[in-house]
């Protein structure tokens, strides 16, 4: 009993925990998605990868509409990992390993972002 219990706080606490990270998103991605800049701040890594994977797949399918203005790379911000546990960035590494694994083409512009070549 005390086990099911325990299943479905652990449950609503994920479900809490998903509707605050679409709240940041939407919140600091409003204006900017439109713009080819995508900031991932706020989110905690899994739901930062998810979020990332999810943008590429969209603007790589706005590249495949006819007479749509598209641009070629996704801009996204990592933050440098300042307001991490000891000042080390979790973020920003599993960022790139995620895009390298992905065969994803980027440039470091900054310590907080990196331009991504979208596929074709």
């Amino acid at each position: 009993m005390y086990a099911q219990q325990g299943h479905a706080h652990t449950a609503k606490l994920w479900e809490a925990n998903q509707r605050a990270a679409e709240k940041i998103f939407r919140y600091k991605n409003s204006n900017l998605l439109d713009q080819n800049v995508l900031d991932l701040h706020g989110l905690h890594v899994d739901e930062a990868l998810n979020v990332l994977e999810n943008t590429l797949i969209g603007k790589e399918a706005e590249r495949s509409t006819p007479h749509k203005k598209y641009r070629t790379h996704l801009t996204v911000v990592t933050g440098r990992g300042a307001h991490s546990k000891g000042g080390m960035a979790k973020l920003r590494p599993r960022v790139i390993s995620w895009l390298k694994q992905n065969d994803y083409q980027f440039t470091e512009t900054s310590a907080a972002m990196l331009k991504v070549l979208l596929k074709a």
